[in-house]
């Protein structure tokens, strides 16, 4: 689970490695996690059609041996790193919620307040009214503030300053600058995709892209989370914003970006056009509007 975090690459040589020990001398006691492993690694490289039968597959074999704590850790992977790119919002939420509960049930808290971070994104993202995303946010920092977690609590945070500031109770906004202390830039939770999410939703679009740069590292690092999914939407609106700039410099470099970043959220919506389609819709709008496409825009 470590290597997941912080080394990727680890991670897919481990996961190959306890494949291989398993194809030749079989699995112990059924009690193993190497299809959930093998499934989150297929998300990883976008084959996201064989990540969800290899998850679903270690789901039944969880759920037959009647573990919980084997469960709440095989659940947390499905629900937060592959249903999510297969299935609709409503049936993620389900598996969430459920994700939630089990792991609160069988101990395994820092799990649940985990999956509780992605409840709260994927409201948000789903469309959820803001209060009821906002009552989401108050439920499950009250549980991050219990396990002093500030890793988990800042994502929760994150969500509920920018939907307080859409509600129009705050300006969060004015909390956040550039200039932050180096040992804030070494931490890559999330933090710096959500200041740039809410400079973006204020309209400052210079401060929103001088956070790209940690933000993009971000996303690489919690690649296959849906902290990417945030990332690359404003990202690549806040890039139309600012390309819209006569003066711009380095304007081949920001061009490049948002073509990367467009292509991204277009495979997306290729293999999950009911939670993604709309993303890649307004992002291509936005690229059509500033080639002055203008009738291609309006009919995006």
């Amino acid at each position: 689970m470590s290597a997941l975090w912080y080394d990727k690459k680890l991670f897919c040589l481990i996961t190959l490695k306890e494949i291989n020990i398993t194809l030749k001398y079989g699995s112990i006691g059924g009690r193993y996690f190497t299809n959930m492993w093998y499934g989150i690694l297929l998300s990883l490289i976008k084959k996201y059609k064989k990540s969800l039968e290899f998850g679903l597959m270690d789901l039944k074999a969880c759920e037959d041996i009647k573990d919980k704590a084997a469960l709440s850790i095989s659940l947390t992977g499905f629900s937060n790193m592959i249903i999510l790119w297969s299935k609709d919002f409503e049936v993620v939420l389900d598996y969430l919620e459920r994700t939630y509960n089990i792991c609160m049930e069988s101990g395994e808290t820092l799990l649940g307040i985990y999956t509780a971070s992605n409840i709260v994104l994927v409201s948000y993202i789903k469309g959820e009214k803001l209060e009821y995303v906002h009552e989401k946010t108050r439920k499950y920092i009250s549980v991050t503030n219990r396990m002093k977690n500030m890793h988990i609590e800042s994502q929760i945070l994150g969500i509920k300053h920018i939907v307080e500031d859409l509600r129009g109770e705050t300006l969060h906004v004015l909390d956040y600058t550039v200039q932050e202390k180096d040992s804030d830039k070494e931490i890559l939770d999330g933090r710096h995709t959500y200041r740039m999410v809410l400079n973006y939703m204020h309209g400052n679009y210079d401060k929103a892209a001088q956070y790209m740069y940690l933000g993009d590292k971000e996303s690489r690092i919690l690649r296959g989370t849906l902290t990417p999914v945030f990332y690359y939407f404003y990202a690549a609106l806040t890039l139309t914003s600012i390309l819209s700039e006569s003066d711009l410099q380095n304007k081949q470099y920001c061009l490049k970006k948002l073509i990367k970043y467009k292509k991204i959220i277009e495979r997306w919506a290729h293999s999950c056009p009911t939670n993604f389609l709309s993303y890649y819709l307004i992002v291509q709008a936005e690229v059509y509007r500033i080639n002055c496409e203008n009738e291609k825009a309006d009919i995006f």
